[in-house]
């Protein structure tokens, strides 16, 4: 889950994420919300490591 401040500000992250992740990118979505804190952008992941 992705949290933006401004809607402004989507092309420019959806850039980074697919740098980061150019073939099959993780399932996320993407809202708009105004923090109480001042903050630009919010993510919420899942991560799994095999042991």
């Amino acid at each position: 889950m992705v949290w933006l401040k401004n809607r402004e500000d989507f092309p420019g992250f959806n850039s980074v994420y697919a740098e980061y992740f150019p073939q099959q990118p993780p399932a996320r979505s993407a809202l708009v919300s105004d923090f109480l804190i001042d903050i630009l952008v919010e993510i919420e992941c899942i991560a799994y490591k095999p042991v």
